[in-house]
C-alpha cells in the first residue's frame, strides 16, 4: 500500500509492490477515483465513497442508503434550503448507520456536535478530554480488542471504587465515543475518548493526579483481563478549548472530509475506516476490503456516542435522538426545486452523480438542474 500526502488519498501501490496475485476487488466505481483529488467537492467525495462501501457491503442499508426512492413515491424530491444554500434529496431510503455510511455519519456528527457545543458553551465546571487505549498487535481481532477495551472502560466506571473516584474529583457525568484505526504494523487500534463533566475545575496539579489513578486502575482491569497498558500511553488527560473538546467525542464523520485541510488523518500511515474504503475503491488489493468488513461486523448496533444515566438531564438537554432519527431529519423550511421520475433517478445513480447533482441544486436554480440533467442524458 502507498499513501500519498500530497493528495491526501490513498494511492494504489506503485508497481512493483502490489501483492502477487491480487485482482481489483471493486470493479463499478474505481474509474471515479481517476478525478479525485484535492479540488473534489466534499459532499461529491462522500457520495463516491458511499458507492465504494455499496460495493464492499452489499447486503447492509447503506447499499440502499440514498439511493432506493421510497414505496410511496412516484419519484424524488430535490429540496432547496435557502438559509444555508444547500439542497438535499426527499423521498429517498435513508440508512442512518454512522459506522458504515459517510453521508449519514456527516450529518449525524455534525447536528450532535452542534447540540453538545450550545451545552459546553455554558457548562460552568471543568472539562477532561480523556482517552482509553491498549496494546494490540497484527495477530489482535478487532472484536477482541473492542470487546476488551469496552468491558474494561465499563468496569472503571462502576463499584464502590468508582464512587470515591467520583467523589473525590467532583465527577458529574461522563460522554464516550469510540475511533478506531488500522496500520501494517500493529493492527487494529482500537480507542475510548471521553468528555469528563466535573463539579469544579481542576488545576494542572489535579489534573496529573486524576490522570495517574485513572490509568493505575484501567490498566489493573486489562491486566485482568490479559491484556496490557502502557503507562504513559493507555490513559490520557488533557484540557482543551471548546471547539476542541466538542470535536473529541463529536468527529466521527465529521472530521473525515477526505480532500480537505481539516481533515482527521490517521498518523503514523494508519488507516480511519473510511479511509480504508477509499484504498478499497482505488487499489488493486482485496485487503482494505477485508478489513473494512471486519469493521462493519465488529461494531455493527454499537453506539458512536453515550451519555452516563442522568448526565443530559443534568445538562438541560432534550431527550436523545437515534443517528436514524437525526439522519433523517429534514429543514422545514426548504423548497422543492425539482421533482425527478424513477427513470431519470435510475440514470443519475448508475452514473454516480448524486453528489453532483446536489451541488448543481444547491444553486436554487430550477434551470441549471434540468440543464445538468441533459448534459448526463437523464432527460
Amino acid at each position: 500500500m502507498y499513501y500519498s500526502k500530497e493528495l491526501a488519498i490513498m494511492q494504489p501501490p506503485p508497481p512493483g509492490r502490489e501483492e502477487a496475485g491480487a485482482a481489483r476487488p471493486l470493479g463499478n466505481t474505481t474509474k471515479l477515483w481517476s478525478t479525485f483529488d484535492d479540488q473534489l467537492n466534499r459532499r461529491v467525495a462522500r457520495y463516491i465513497l458511499q458507492s465504494v462501501i455499496t460495493e464492499i457491503l452489499p447486503n447492509e442499508r447503506v447499499a440502499k442508503c440514498l439511493r432506493l426512492v421510497v414505496p410511496s413515491a412516484s419519484g424524488v424530491r430535490l429540496m432547496y434550503s435557502p438559509e444555508v444554500q444547500r439542497a438535499h434529496y426527499k423521498n429517498l431510503t435513508v440508512c442512518g448507520s454512522i459506522w458504515n455510511c459517510p453521508v449519514c455519519a456527516s450529518k449525524i456528527s455534525e447536528r450532535r456536535r452542534l447540540e453538545l457545543r450550545s451545552v459546553l458553551e455554558v457548562w460552568p465546571g471543568g472539562l477532561i478530554m480523556a482517552s482509553y487505549t491498549l496494546q494490540h498487535s497484527l495477530d489482535d481481532t478487532l472484536s477482541g480488542l473492542k470487546n476488551t477495551l469496552n468491558d474494561c472502560y465499563h468496569k472503571l466506571m462502576s463499584g464502590r471504587q468508582w464512587q470515591e473516584i467520583k467523589n473525590r474529583w467532583s465527577i458529574v457525568g461522563l460522554i464516550s465515543s469510540s475511533e478506531l484505526t488500522w496500520g501494517p504494523v500493529s493492527g487494529w487500534h482500537p480507542h475510548k475518548h471521553a468528555l469528563i463533566f466535573t463539579k469544579n475545575k481542576l488545576t494542572n496539579d489535579d489534573l496529573k493526579s486524576a490522570e495517574l489513578e485513572f490509568s493505575a486502575r484501567f490498566r489493573a482491569l486489562l491486566t485482568k483481563n490479559g491484556r496490557y497498558g502502557h503507562p504513559a500511553y493507555s490513559v490520557n488527560f488533557q484540557v482543551g478549548n471548546i471547539s476542541q473538546q466538542t470535536d473529541y467525542v463529536c468527529k466521527w464523520g465529521v472530521d473525515y472530509e477526505l480532500t480537505k485541510s481539516n481533515i482527521k488523518k490517521a498518523r503514523s500511515g494508519n488507516y480511519s475506516p473510511f479511509e480504508l474504503a477509499q484504498w478499497a475503491g482505488v487499489g488493486g488489493d482485496l485487503q482494505p476490503v477485508r478489513l473494512f468488513r471486519e469493521y462493519a461486523s465488529a461494531y455493527k448496533g454499537s453506539h458512536q456516542l453515550q451519555y452516563t444515566q442522568g448526565l443530559r438531564e443534568i445538562l438541560g438537554m432534550d431527550k436523545n435522538k437515534s443517528d436514524y432519527d437525526l439522519a433523517t431529519e429534514e429543514d422545514q423550511e426548504a423548497l422543492v426545486i425539482a421533482e425527478l421520475a424513477r427513470a431519470v433517478w435510475s440514470i443519475v445513480c448508475k452514473q454516480n452523480k448524486r453528489g453532483e447533482l446536489l451541488e448543481v441544486a444547491s444553486s436554487g436554480s430550477a434551470n441549471q438542474v434540468f440543464d445538468y440533467l441533459q448534459t448526463i442524458g437523464a432527460v
